[in-house]
């Protein structure tokens, strides 16, 4: 009896859950169904919706202009034939540098190199560097370069400014000494110009004009003493031309000397302590350390120039 009861149980169950799945198999094709139904339905819209772009399309291409890229032919042969055919004297009369110090530089400034695109290839390093330097080791205009090079205006431009920013990022630190100088900049200084037959000197200073192009309300500040319109950039160098001190921006009408008492370097070189301590005595005579200019500046302690020309000088004062 307790054996017929159980089987009894489980047919009960077994007919429930038969009839549960039944019901769940009948909700899933009903499901599959709507959902087949909605698949068609999104296909035939998406088949009209492509034939509608296919259509708008052919009518774009049929009354779209066409457009075209155009290029200005130019031609040179100065960088790719003469600098290479040359000898090294054509090659520094034009860039200021012979070819294997054109060659570290180009080492130092490869971040100046550019990809090739679909459209055309780059302009080559090398002769990037070329521009740059041509540019800023003549008085030739941009137009001048760009016909020279075979290359834009705008691109003579770009690669200057390019050069200039690319040399301060990876030559800056290398060849600018910062002040007020140490002990061992110092005594680099002093003693590279104790060989070239001048004792106790820290550096060469002079100015330089920059042609510019000023404001009409601020021309005059900038109308210099030969007669055009600059800014005037003040260094001072060591004995291996490595700059020391920069000053750039003054209006050209400033005269160096101007600039140079109003500058941080005559501060450095009459206040810094270690500058005042390292004298050392020449002919009787306690020589400070100084730098030397042109007649342009005053003479002082701190800087040292040469006679003023006259006609009265004796051998003595012309060769000092």
């Amino acid at each position: 009896m307790e054996n017929n009861k159980c089987l009894s149980e489980l047919f009960l169950a077994y007919t429930a859950n038969i009839q549960v799945l039944q019901s769940v198999l009948a909700s899933y094709a009903s499901s599959m169904a709507l959902y087949k139904k909605r698949k068609e339905k999104n296909f035939i819209i998406l088949q009209h919706l492509r034939r509608q772009q296919l259509l708008l399309y052919g009518l774009l291409q049929r009354n779209a202009t066409q457009r075209s890229l155009w290029k200005l032919n130019r031609q040179s042969s100065f960088w790719e034939v003469n600098c290479n055919c040359n000898d090294d004297h054509f090659f520094k009369t034009h860039f200021r540098m012979n070819r294997t110090s054109f060659e570290t530089l180009c080492g130092f400034l490869k971040n100046l190199h550019k990809a090739d695109t679909n459209w055309r290839n780059a302009i080559p390093l090398q002769k990037r560097v070329a521009i740059a330097l041509f540019t800023l080791g003549s008085s030739g205009e941009y137009r001048v370069v760009s016909e020279l090079f075979g290359v834009g205006i705008s691109t003579v431009c770009t690669i200057l400014w390019e050069f200039c920013e690319e040399v301060w990022q990876a030559l800056s630190a290398q060849y600018i000494k910062k002040l007020p100088p140490t002990p061992q900049t110092l005594k680099d200084c002093v003693d590279g110009f104790d060989r070239l037959g001048f004792p106790q000197c820290l550096g060469a200073i002079d100015g330089c004009h920059i042609e510019v192009r000023p404001n009409p309300a601020d021309a005059t500040d900038y109308h210099n003493y030969k007669g055009w319109y600059s800014i005037v950039l003040l260094a001072v160098v060591d004995y291996r031309y490595r700059f020391l001190y920069v000053n750039i921006g003054a209006p050209g009408r400033c005269n160096d000397s101007q600039i140079y008492n109003a500058s941080l370097m005559k501060r450095v070189m009459e206040e810094n302590e270690l500058l005042k301590v390292s004298k050392k005595e020449i002919g009787g005579v306690q020589m400070p350390i100084c730098i030397i200019g042109d007649s342009a500046f005053r003479f002082s302690t701190s800087l040292m120039k040469p006679y003023a020309f006259s006609m009265a000088l004796t051998e003595t004062q012309k060769t000092l």
